[in-house]
């Protein structure tokens, strides 16, 4: 690893990281009156801001001292009368005449309106008091779509402590589905078709670079991996080509043995391929194999699950099954969020 820690990768590594910040929760309670709007509530509070109160601002700004009052009447100029009308803090005024940035809007202090979220019981120490951060960070996106024979991110890792052991093993469980899609078939001859997936990978990435293969090379395992997804195509008529598609859930999928050096600080890209092969034992319409494509999803969300299982539902906004029968290669498996755990790895000398 140490070949890769070049000004590229450092540079790569250093915007990766800002993928994983967090900003600060902003939390507004619910207001308790009801029968003013969210307008009038920010606008009151708007309005006791710009008082520039000394119990609110890190300054003093508008009030005085009793002693800076009294010099500033004893060193004052009477010239005339001057006439001061308490209901003047009340009339309507446009932020630009006070100097408040942005869009022109009209500034008022409703006395009626209540002041509501205006100071809050914060906290202020030298230091924070957190707890400690967890071991590693990752980001792992839903639904995403990897195509046939090409390698797509799946899960980004970022390494926080490695607990003084420089290699940790993942494993990652993540619940996946086929996406089987054809166009332009032909509807002559029989129209059964079945897929078999040949082999997974799992690849590991730094900055760009596909990392070593640490203690044997990761593994893969689903409930229906030895047994082939059989579709029976039905074609609308039996003259025009036609197209058809089907979500199959494939369970949960168990990616292991993912070694990997845990440097604190240390960001993986973690991608997934896969190797179908299209056959049918008893048609040699060719354009099933021309023209159908296999697909997988990975990282799925329930509503999704929900959708491929149910009869008839819509997955994407398309019925499934579609102008076929699924007969095989459904799971059976119960649908579990995706998750990404870590232990001690030993390696092999």
């Amino acid at each position: 690893m140490s070949g890769l820690l070049n000004l590229t990768s450092i540079c790569d590594q250093r915007k990766q990281q800002l993928l994983f910040n967090k900003p600060l929760p902003r939390y507004t309670p619910i207001s308790p009156y009801p029968q003013f709007t969210q307008d009038q509530l920010n606008m009151r509070r708007k309005a006791e801001i710009l008082k520039y109160g000394n119990n609110t601002s890190s300054s003093k700004t508008n009030n005085l001292t009793r002693k800076e009052q009294w010099a500033k009447i004893s060193n004052a100029k009477y010239s005339g009368n001057t006439l001061f009308c308490p209901s003047d803090i009340y009339l309507p005024t446009l932020s630009s005449s006070c100097d408040v940035p942005g869009p022109i809007v009209v500034l008022q202090n409703d006395p009626t309106v209540p002041l509501y979220n205006f100071v809050t019981k914060t906290a202020s120490y030298a230091s924070d008091n957190t707890t400690e951060d967890p071991n590693y960070l990752f980001i792992l996106d839903s639904n995403i779509l990897v195509n046939s024979n090409s390698e797509t991110e799946i899960a980004k890792l970022n390494i926080k402590n490695n607990q003084n052991v420089n290699v940790h093993q993942f494993s990652i469980s993540t619940p996946f589905c086929f996406h089987i899609s054809g166009s332009n078939i032909s509807p002559t001859g029989p129209l059964d078709l079945q897929i078999l997936i040949n082999s997974m990978s799992v690849i590991n990435y730094y900055s760009g670079v596909e990392s070593l293969a640490l203690n044997g090379v990761p593994t893969y395992q689903y409930s229906t991996m030895k047994t082939p997804i059989q579709l029976r195509l039905t074609a609308p008529n039996t003259t025009a080509p036609f197209s058809f598609s089907a979500f199959v859930y494939g369970g949960m999928l168990n990616l292991s043995n993912i070694n990997l050096y845990t440097s604190p600080g240390y960001i993986y890209d973690i991608k997934l391929s896969f190797n179908p092969t299209l056959y049918s034992t008893n048609t040699t319409n060719t354009s099933l194999y021309n023209n159908t494509t296999v697909s997988m999803y990975a990282n799925i969300t329930s509503d999704l699950y929900n959708d491929i299982v149910s009869p008839n539902g819509m997955p994407f906004g398309n019925r499934n099954p579609y102008n076929c029968l699924i007969n095989r290669g459904i799971s059976k498996d119960s649908y579990l969020p995706v998750s990404l755990t870590s232990n001690y790895a030993q390696m092999n000398n």
